[in-house]
């Protein structure tokens, strides 16, 4: 892609800081930010003219930002001007805050919460991270990706599919303490960043490095989305996977010796500097069906190596092309990218790559790249045999009744940093060992609630699964949070990264034992022991967790606290207070009155979520259905989702006759396109089973009021003052116009749309007529000078060639001229 757009996004994102004190900076005071973090994006916004800092010269880059402000940056940022009807009881109509809310949520970013907003809070980084999923429409990330984050758990149950979409896609990273600080404020630096790199997912980005930081800078792991932390004899270490280079492993449980590298012998040919880095491989002797990685970096010149300069890496089963190189290796999604000033301290690095990666033994190629301010400063490939610890089975295990004890345990620290109570589980094997006659030598740990999600794996399922190996007979499974430094006792730790909420009552394992070969022989399943004060601590923990809000929208916290209480003995009870027990049964009450309070009454319960159909659509409208906090006790069991629109209320009728738009997928976040529907209807969303039975729904009447564009056969043909451009990231492909010239000449032109040919179907005729006439996103010409047409994830179709016509219009949605053009790589 062309550097052009680098220039243009700082003119563009260039907005006034909006906060009322700021005025015009004079030439010369203060430049608090020379040295910053973001020195450079700041300067690229004051250079703009568009950020004018305060009177003496400052910017104030590290002060707080409020709610109601971060909203006004991203309702600019993005050219947000559709109003919609709100009510909060905490912002007031005739304050200005009141038009940024009505825009931020009729753009689908934001709802509020208990009839509040809190605009004048600052807004944290958990918040933000929520915001931009939501405004980005990223799918919802795996919150098992968070372990690498030693705070993971203090990420809120709410919030953790968000953190996890935004860090996936490099919007947000943590920091070098290896924290993420979600309740931390968010920065004005940290702001302006974030809508920068929110704006390169939305227009072409750089392809050369993904979104760099907005926070000081990232920590990083050397560890792939494995399973936990742990390994081995003396367990985890119990510290968040780091990127702190590792020493190479003991030798592989197999008889089977490393394997041994066959370097490519002709790599493409590229400007991009080859890197002189040595690559060995072995079958990972810590993590179960994985490979271990060794990177020798000897030899590698310290000027790619520095606080500025990131690896990435690659594991392909084909060879890095030309083009490849050409995109800066944007065509193919990578397996980790960490912080390469990490690398000054020793020069050989370790990575452990899960089977995801590496699904079974071969060849592939093991490819790095060196980034330094969004360019590609140096790569190597090498061609390696990888050959996974794969486990075998036998299909058949033996389920082990006993001899294995699992007992939870409470410890009080105190320290300012993570101090205070711990909860962690102490798992005893020393008698499932002894049963097995020596012949079990590993085993292997699975939570079956992680991040309070009931995930019901089947052992046979399990065994697939890259986990962390064990052999210590007594081992304490710990969190994130859990202050390692301080321990007071010298069992072995084993780091598998629970994200659940403290003193977790409901916890289940599944302990799979192997023999030397990696061999699966048998397995224990059990719940956690709690002693008398320790069951009583959880009920009284779980039901204090139940807050003030619509019971429907608190429904896992009712249940995890009816359970941990329904768990007591009638001896155990006589502890908890009368209001407490008043409580929870009043919860429950209003938990059951609000699930049947639907149209459907009893025959089927409502589910916490909402609707959404944000404008900027011509012919029609994009419904979303949000369900991300559907109940944690369900929520494995919920395969699929069907929408359904009628006139009236919905009943049981509607639903007896399969929804004429399908079944999607489950996911916490859903869209389904809707042309030509005009008035007011009910949208309702049936969740289904995997045998196709309905678990719950959502409804809420919408109103689809839609904007009809014009073509009366006067537009006219463009050919000059418009460029394509097409990018590339992480194996995706993003093809963009770019139209800044023709606006500045054709101020009429105020709305914009693009169509690919892909888009039409067979019988379609590809003419500008008939692209008015789709169901189209469209744009302001004054939010960006370019618009995004189009968004390919499928790594077959990122390098085919595409036509487009690209349609503007008047105020008044009348088409006035259209361009016709291809895009290839």
């Amino acid at each position: 892609m062309g550097r052009k757009l680098q220039g243009l996004l700082a003119g563009v994102l260039g907005i006034s800081m909006l906060l009322g004190s700021m005025g015009a900076a004079g030439a010369e005071g203060t430049k608090d930010y020379e040295g910053h973090w973001a020195q450079k994006t700041i300067e690229q916004w004051l250079s703009s003219g568009n950020l004018k800092g305060f009177q003496d010269g400052s910017v104030k880059p590290n002060q707080s930002i409020t709610r109601a402000e971060f909203m006004t940056l991203v309702n600019r940022s993005f050219g947000f001007s559709e109003i919609a009807k709100v009510s909060f009881s905490d912002v007031a109509s005739s304050s200005w805050i009141s038009s940024e809310v009505a825009k931020a949520v009729a753009a689908g970013y934001i709802q509020g919460f208990n009839n509040e907003m809190r605009p004048n809070d600052s807004i944290n980084r958990q918040e933000a991270a929520v915001m931009i999923s939501k405004l980005l429409k990223l799918e919802l990330g795996a919150t098992d990706n968070l372990k690498v984050f030693n705070d993971a758990g203090q990420i809120a149950v709410w919030a953790k599919t968000s953190v996890a979409a935004a860090v996936k896609a490099g919007l947000l990273k943590g920091y070098p303490n290896g924290s993420f600080a979600p309740v931390q404020a968010l920065t004005r630096a940290e702001s302006l960043t974030l809508i920068d790199h929110a704006a390169e997912v939305v227009q072409p980005a750089s392809t050369s490095t993904p979104a760099v930081t907005p926070s000081p800078s990232p920590t990083a792991t050397a560890t792939a989305a494995v399973g936990g932390g742990g390994a081995g004899t003396g367990g985890g270490g119990g510290a968040a996977p780091t990127a702190v280079p590792t020493v190479a492993p003991t030798s592989a449980p197999t008889a089977a010796p490393a394997t041994t590298p066959t370097p490519t012998p002709n790599l493409p040919v590229s400007d991009i500097p080859i890197l002189n880095v040595h690559i060995s491989a072995s079958p990972n002797a810590k993590v179960t069906n994985a490979v271990y990685l060794e990177f020798d970096y000897s030899a590698v010149p310290t000027t790619a190596i520095d606080y500025n300069t990131y690896a990435t890496y690659y594991v392909t089963a084909t060879p890095i092309t030309s083009r490849d190189l050409k995109w800066e290796l944007g065509t193919r999604r990578s397996v980790i990218t960490l912080p390469s000033y990490l690398y000054l301290a020793t020069t050989h690095v370790g990575v452990n790559v899960p089977s995801q990666y590496v699904p079974a033994g071969g060849d592939y190629y093991v490819t790095v790249v060196f980034r330094k301010q969004d360019q590609a400063v140096g790569y190597y490939s090498q061609k390696i045999n990888l050959q996974p610890s794969h486990v075998s089975s036998p299909g058949n295990l033996v389920k082990l009744e006993s001899g294995v004890a699992i007992e939870q345990r409470k410890q009080t620290f105190n320290i300012n940093i993570n101090g205070g109570d711990h909860y962690s589980d102490v798992i005893d094997v020393t008698y499932a060992l002894e049963k097995q006659n020596g012949k079990a030598v590993y085993y292997t740990i699975s939570p079956r609630y992680i991040s309070n999600i009931d995930n019901k794996y089947e052992v046979d399922d399990i065994v697939t699964f890259s986990r962390n190996l064990y052999t210590d007979k007594v081992v304490r499974v710990i969190d994130t949070n859990y202050p390692v430094s301080e321990r007071t006792d010298q069992i072995p730790l084993a780091f598998e990264s629970l994200q659940n909420n403290n003193t977790y009552n409901e916890q289940e394992y599944t302990i799979i034992f192997y023999d030397k070969d990696l061999q699966a022989l048998s397995y224990y399943q059990g719940k956690v022991n709690l002693s008398n004060e320790l069951a009583i601590d959880a009920a009284n923990k779980r039901i204090d967790d139940i807050q003030g809000y619509p019971a429907l929208d608190v429904e896992s916290a009712i249940i995890k606290a009816s359970r941990a209480y329904s768990a007591l003995t009638d001896a155990q009870k006589a502890f908890i207070s009368q209001s407490r027990t008043t409580k929870l049964e009043t919860a429950l009450d209003q938990l059951e009155t609000m699930k049947h309070s639907g149209p459907l009454g009893n025959s089927l319960s409502l589910v916490s979520g909402s609707i959404s159909n944000p404008s900027m659509k011509f012919n029609g409208t994009t419904l979303s259905a949000y369900s991300a906090e559907f109940p944690y006790n369900i929520r494995n069991e919920v395969a699929t989702e069907s929408f359904y629109i009628t006139d009236n209320p919905v009943t049981s009728e509607d639903l007896a006759v399969p929804s004429k738009y399908g079944k999607l997928p489950y996911s916490g976040m859903n869209y389904l396109p809707v042309a030509g529907l005009t008035g007011n209807h009910y949208v309702t969303v049936v969740f289904y089973d995997k045998n196709g039975n309905p678990l719950r729904y959502l409804t809420q009447q919408k109103d689809f009021t839609i904007t009809i564009p014009t073509w009366d056969g006067s537009a006219v043909e463009v050919h000059e003052g418009l460029t394509l451009e097409r990018g590339y990231s992480n194996g995706s492909r993003s093809d963009y116009v770019i139209f800044e010239n023709y606006v500045k000449a054709h101020p009429e032109a105020v709305y914009v749309t693009a169509n690919s040919k892909s888009d039409f179907g067979m019988n379609q005729s590809f003419t500008p007529e008939h692209a008015v006439q789709q169901l189209n996103e469209y744009g302001r010409t004054s939010s960006y000078p370019f618009f995004r047409m189009s968004y390919v994830t499928n790594e077959a179709l990122t390098g085919m060639t595409e036509d487009y016509i690209i349609v503007f219009y008047d105020k008044n949605f009348k088409a006035i001229s259209y361009y016709l053009g291809s895009l290839a790589d």
